[in-house]
């Protein structure tokens, strides 16, 4: 080089080689602008600016379908001009030509990602429907004007990316595999440069499926219910912005932390709406849900109803995506309120020593739905009571009830007890020397069963002190200890109970002994002597004086007085001997031991015809009180049988 730079070089060689490197030069430019690498406009005669092609990008993911949101950006790097930057701009424009299957199309101006107002400019957007004909162009442009200019700027090296972002509808007539094809294009100053071509190929429809379980089909009060809801795309294209949304029904707690998403494949995410989840509701989004994709969401419920047993508790899930297509799935949880029901009942509220008891269990499955399982009954009586293991009976029960009985336990196991369901147990105890008495014994029941908190029940009864009562007979004779024939002799009985609780059925007894005759029947009174004793009855019959009482309450007395004709055939001692008893009571006898002193004058006999000579005699015996028929039922039987053989 340094050779020829020292010659000169003739004009003609000279005219030749200027020709040759621009025809080289026009042949290198031509390859670049044909590879696209780099490409470069071709200049205007005095040009100001370059830049690189605008790019083209979809904005949306995976396939689309007819009647989806299509949405595309046309991009240009500002920090990649050259020949004055952005100093030299003075025109600039950003348009697309949108194809007539894509209607109410928009557009937004970004820089930087931050989006611009218009007043840097004009947006012109196609009518919302493109124009059949073809006569009006479906192109949405945004123009800068100077102020817009002046604002890029004044961004200097700050100014990095210019976008339009473009929305719009794609046509729902459009057929599964019809071309779809976009490009932006970018006019600065003189020179306009368009985007690569973006194609894509329509896909089918996107189908869903929603099904929703729960792990439970009856749930009570306080209970978990885990729900899953099964999501698939089951059709030919992708679904955008899938939302599903659970909110439990009346009765339900959404438990927020148990919100769980599980089988989305690493295309596809999701967000869970914690705003949703802390105010009762599931909400799950997932911006693309892929052909053949499928997931679970899984969330927690509390049972929180007082709603009657029975009630459905329902709540519904649905699915929507970006075209408004719709799913719905429901679960249904019944109401349920397991549990059982005791009573403990006994119809004896008091027994005396060595007297039986009669218990009754009654059990009840309060629920009307559920069935009782393992249900085992406790029981034992108190102490001092022993049970009478030959007496337990089991009523209603399904199957073969176990029962295990000792003197002082009873256990009764059912293995399944029906819903609404009544068993009855009942057994006898007896009531040992060893109980206490006149206290209220209690004793306790109880049953549970599978899941079932345990229930229970007790009665009382009350042992009570054996009956005993206080009884005297005191007779009185006209001497000491002695009385003389036709004369009179006296009794007084005093009968009172002992005992902390009334006596039943006391009975006074007096056989009167021979040669006395009863002058008149007495009467029972109370311990005031003021009125007869209630129930009271008194007897004389074949010679025996008998008196009951139905009732003696505690320490109360009763009183009798009674008087007696020594008559003619009296033995020379005459022993008179009583008893009283009562019910649960020993018996108790009384006597009352005279003499007998006899006259000169013989008297009559106790016979009918000395009972009348008395009577006629002025003998003292009272025809009003006792009278000849009570005389006659005195009569000794040897008395009315013929003496030596003779007839009277």
């Amino acid at each position: 080089m340094s050779q020829i730079s020292n010659k000169r070089i003739p004009h003609a060689r000279w005219q030749r080689l200027r020709g040759a490197l621009c025809a080289l030069g026009l042949a290198v430019l031509t390859i670049l602008v044909s590879l696209g690498v780099n490409a470069r406009p071709a200049l205007a005669s005095n040009p100001t600016v370059m830049f690189t092609k605008p790019m083209c990008k979809f904005m949306s993911e995976g396939t689309i379908s007819p009647g989806d949101t299509v949405a595309f950006n046309i991009s240009l790097r500002l920090d990649d001009l050259e020949y004055g930057g952005l100093n030299a701009i003075t025109k600039l424009k950003i348009y697309s030509p949108v194809p007539k299957t894509i209607s109410n199309v928009k557009g937004t101006l970004f820089l930087n990602d931050t989006e611009q107002h218009n007043d840097w400019g004009t947006l012109d957007e196609p009518p919302a429907e493109p124009d059949p004909t073809g006569s009006t162009p479906n192109t949405i442009t945004f123009t800068f004007n100077s102020a817009g200019i002046s604002a890029l700027k004044a961004k200097g090296s700050n100014a990095k990316t210019l976008n339009l972002h473009v929305t719009g509808t794609l046509s729902s007539k459009l057929e599964k595999g019809a071309n779809l094809r976009v490009s932006g294009f970018v006019s600065m100053n003189e020179i306009t440069q368009d985007s690569y071509p973006l194609e894509t190929t329509i896909a089918g429809y996107p189908e869903y499926t929603l099904s929703k379980n729960a792990d439970k089909t009856q749930a009570k009060k306080g209970e978990t219910v885990s729900y899953t809801l099964n999501v698939a795309n089951t059709g030919e294209g992708d679904g955008k912005d899938v939302v599903i949304e659970d909110t439990p029904g009346v009765g339900l707690s959404l438990v927020a932390s148990s919100i769980t998403v599980n089988g989305l494949d690493e295309g596809s995410t999701s967000t869970t709406d914690s705003s949703a989840s802390s105010s009762g509701k599931v909400k799950v989004t997932v911006p693309v849900l892929k052909q053949s994709d499928d997931f679970t969401i899984t969330y927690n419920a509390t049972v929180t109803s007082e709603s009657p047993e029975g009630t459905a508790l329902q709540n519904s899930a649905t699915l929507t995506d970006s075209n408004h297509r719709q799913k719905t799935a429901e679960k249904s949880v019944t109401l349920v309120a397991p549990g059982l029901s005791l009573q403990k009942t006994t119809t004896q509220k008091t027994v005396g020593e060595n007297e039986k008891v009669d218990y009754t269990l009654t059990l009840k499955n309060t629920s009307t739905v559920l069935p009782a399982t393992t249900v085992v009954v406790n029981d034992a009586p108190p102490a001092g009571l022993t049970i009478d293991t030959g007496s337990v009976q089991v009523q209603g029960a399904d199957g073969s009830p176990q029962t295990s009985a000792t003197e002082n336990s009873l256990q009764v196991s059912l293995a399944s007890l029906a819903a609404s369901k009544t068993v009855t147990i009942t057994y006898q105890a007896t009531a040992t020397p060893s109980a206490v008495r006149e206290q209220a014994l209690s004793s306790t029941a109880t049953a549970k069963a599978d899941g079932i908190s345990q229930v229970s029940s007790a009665a009382d009864v009350t042992v009570l002190t054996n009956p005993h009562f206080e009884f005297t007979m005191t007779g009185h004779a006209p001497e000491s200890n002695s009385a003389s024939v036709g004369s009179t002799v006296s009794f007084d009985v005093s009968i009172t109970n002992d005992t902390p609780h009334a006596i039943k059925q006391v009975t006074f007894q007096n056989e009167i002994p021979q040669g006395l005759v009863i002058t008149q029947i007495p009467e029972i009174t109370n311990e005031t002597l003021s009125r007869a004793a209630a129930g009271s009855q008194v007897q004389f019959d074949n010679g025996t004086l008998k008196a009951t009482v139905p009732e003696l309450e505690s320490s109360g007395t009763l009183h009798m007085s009674y008087t007696a004709i020594v008559a003619e055939d009296a033995a020379e001692s005459v022993t008179n001997t009583a008893s009283v008893s009562a019910q649960g009571a020993d018996t108790q006898n009384q006597s009352f031991t005279f003499n007998v002193t006899r006259t000169s004058t013989p008297l009559p006999q106790t016979g009918l015809p000395s009972a009348i000579g008395l009577l006629l005699g002025g003998g003292g015996l009272s025809t009003t009180a006792l009278g000849v028929a009570s005389v006659a039922r005195t009569m000794r039987r040897e008395d009315r049988e013929p003496r030596d053989g003779r007839d009277e």
